[in-house]
């Protein structure tokens, strides 16, 4: 359950706290006071994008934070997915001018899709858009499956385990299957290639030591020289470097004993043997430099051919050899493509034939899921008015084929849905934005939504101004659906209507201020009687409350009274 979402510096929120309680909470306040303003901040907890534009004008910086308690039910859950053990979810959002948004839960930093993940088990919004994807013929088959997911979710796990299958199979076969002419055309290409590869003898080649051979010989004479000199130096006439530091040694084991002179003695020690054995490396190296043309022409011509090899097949040589060795592959199909060609469309037929089969029990059971779902919708419009209503659920087959003629299987199946309704006796059902006014279909898309609610085990929904375009009968009944929901979940209501606000077991109303030129919203809960008499009054007269108004109000009020305890 949503606890409590705190804005700070978010659209025209200076600093507000808005604490909805458990049950039905209903959001009222004027036009352009800030309603929307709580669902956009609700939808930044849920992981929409933010935006630097969203920060409240002369401000550097937003924060939005919502505060969810976890039931039992949900702890292991959000255990596996987040690694917490706390009894409440805290969700930050910061929004930053000057450098990127942060995504917070309890406290620690997390990226947007952990946040999309765990938002989604505690709280759902339906925005007024969710009207045009309900009309939208492709998100039918979306509906259903999330109504179906229990009973579908194994027969799809293995549907799409034998569709990955089944794509390759398909792949294999086309990256080999063009024409005869086509094919002997990749096969000359892949020979070339790969006889090219093989040529360079890369096994026999280590590329570091060649580079090494070649920048030898190529400064010898530099060597030679410079290494000559040093012999000199450590080896001229007369003592050499070593002879005097082996005298200098034993003149200093003359001396009586002495911990620090001891350790002196020991390191020049090591030196000695050090610098003799440098020393006859030095000599070694010194004799076997020799440059030699014919040698530094093959080194030349090695690492160009080398080279040549790279800017074709890889930026290194083990990227070559891996070309070299897929290459092989493609050769190989090729070379057997009669032998194997038959043999995979043999296993592609049989797999196409596993996928129908598979895909008919996924059309079962959406049909059987289909059934319960329109029975459970017609009694939710039957509910809010709506007594004539008739909804079929038209079932048609994705019959399109892939390029060797075999079925093409969509991720979830064949089946294409659409939901077809009629609200009026003698009428034949049909497309929902063919007969469906604004007020109907916010009725319809709530009918939806409450079907739903009581399947999903999500705890808190949002509504904004599902009241849209309905008023009279059907805003009584809108009222009355939304606490119907308030039993099992806690419902916030972006309201306009009295009827639908005046239902609720919690009433706050957003109100904008302006001082000089600066202007900021503040989120109040409505407590005392006379207040929310106004508040409901306000709804229809706007500021300038009549008497006339106030007798509605209470009237209404009055009504609903039973359902506040």
């Amino acid at each position: 359950m949503l606890l409590q979402i705190s804005i700070t510096n978010f659209a025209i929120f200076k600093d507000a706290v808005f604490e909805p309680g458990d049950g039905y909470n209903a959001v009222t306040g004027e036009s352009g006071a800030g309603k929307s303003v709580i669902v956009n901040a609700l939808s930044l907890i849920c992981g929409v994008r933010a935006y630097k534009e969203m920060i409240r004008t002369g401000e550097s910086e937003a924060t939005i934070e919502a505060v969810f308690r976890i039931p039992k039910r949900k702890k292991k859950l959000v255990e596996e997915i987040l690694n917490i053990t706390d009894e409440l979810l805290v969700i930050t959002r910061e929004i930053h001018k000057d450098k990127p948004s942060i995504c917070k839960i309890n406290g620690k930093i997390r990226n947007l899709s952990q946040i999309t993940e765990i938002s989604s088990l505690f709280i759902d919004i339906h925005g007024q858009y969710e009207n045009q994807t309900l009309m939208n013929i492709e998100n039918h088959i979306k509906y259903l499956d999330d109504f179906a997911s229990k009973n579908l979710r194994t027969v799809l796990i293995d549907y799409k385990k034998l569709l990955k299958e089944y794509n390759r199979a398909t792949d294999s076969i086309l990256s080999v299957s063009g024409g005869e002419a086509e094919r002997e055309r990749n096969r000359q290409i892949l020979e070339f290639q790969i006889e090219e590869i093989e040529s360079a003898r890369l096994e026999r080649i280590n590329e570091k030591q060649l580079i090494e051979r070649k920048n030898l010989l190529e400064n010898a004479e530099k060597y030679r020289q410079s290494t000559g000199v040093a012999l000199n130096i450590l080896e001229g006439e007369g003592l050499s470097f070593t002879d005097n530091l082996r005298k200098a040694i034993k003149e200093l084991e003359t001396l009586p004993d002495n911990e620090k002179l001891k350790n002196i003695i020991n390191n020049m020690n090591e030196s000695f043997y050090q610098l003799e054995d440098s020393t006859s490396e030095l000599n070694r190296f010194n004799e076997i430099i020799e440059f030699d043309d014919k040698e530094f022409e093959e080194i030349l011509d090695k690492i160009d051919k080398l080279n040549d090899l790279k800017r074709k097949y890889g930026t290194t040589l083990n990227e070559v050899v891996e070309f070299h060795d897929k290459a092989l592959l493609q050769l190989n199909k090729i070379i057997n493509f009669k032998k194997d060609y038959a043999k995979n469309l043999e296993r592609l037929s049989d797999l196409e034939n596993q996928l129908i089969t598979l895909d008919r029990k996924l059309t079962s059971i959406r049909k059987t899921s289909s059934k319960i779902l329109k029975e459970a919708i017609i009694k939710e419009l039957f509910d809010m008015g709506m007594k004539d209503s008739v909804i079929e659920v038209k079932f048609e087959k994705n019959n399109y084929k892939n390029k060797l003629g075999y079925t093409n299987f969509p991720l979830n199946g064949l089946d294409e849905c659409e939901f077809l309704i009629s609200l009026n006796k003698g009428l034949a059902p049909v497309t929902l934005g063919k007969v469906a006014s604004g007020g109907e279909m916010s009725r319809i898309m709530l009918s939806f939504k409450t079907v739903f609610s009581y399947k999903d085990d999500t705890e808190t929904v949002v509504f904004d101004e599902i009241d849209s375009g309905i008023s009279g009968e059907a805003s009584i009944a809108v009222a009355e659906k939304l606490e119907k929901l308030s039993k099992d979940k806690q419902i916030v209501c972006i309201t306009h209507l009295p009827q639908i606000a005046a239902r609720a077991k919690n009433h706050y109303i957003i109100k904008k201020n302006s001082i000089g030129s600066i202007t900021k919203a503040t989120v109040k809960k409505v407590i005392k009687e006379t207040e929310k008499i106004d508040v409901i009054a306000s709804l229809t007269d706007g500021e300038n409350i009549t008497e006339e108004g106030r007798n509605h109000a209470i009237k209404i009020l009055n009504e609903n009274k039973k359902h506040f305890n």
